[in-house]
């Protein structure tokens, strides 16, 4: 065999075995926002937002001074129009959330 057909043969097995290795981890712990990830999620999440970010907005500064004042009214935003979803905390335990996922499977949750 000539070495490209080989390197194209190598290179297809390890690609199946990632397929098939990934096919093993989401059959068996599913899709979690829930669990910390894994490194590799971690790097390759990091990753993926980087290059996703375009260079001049890397470099952009939030214009907005954080004070108490700002705070305060970003807390107060929070509880105005997204805790309704998201909770208080972020942590996504609310009413409403409860309510849509029942919703959405069918009055299983």
């Amino acid at each position: 065999m000539r070495t490209r057909t080989k390197a194209v043969i190598v290179i297809g097995i390890i690609v199946l075995l990632g397929a098939v290795y990934l096919g093993v981890a989401i059959a068996r712990h599913g899709f979690s926002a829930r669990e910390k990830p894994s490194r590799l999620e971690e790097f390759l999440a990091r990753h993926a937002r980087k290059i996703a970010t375009p260079a001049d907005a890397r470099e952009l500064k939030n214009p907005f001074p954080v004070t108490a004042q700002s705070m305060a009214a970003a807390r107060a935003h929070w509880a105005d129009h997204c805790a309704s979803c998201h909770a208080l905390d972020g942590g996504g335990n609310a009413v409403r959330n409860a309510d849509t996922l029942r919703h959405l499977l069918g009055g299983s949750a």
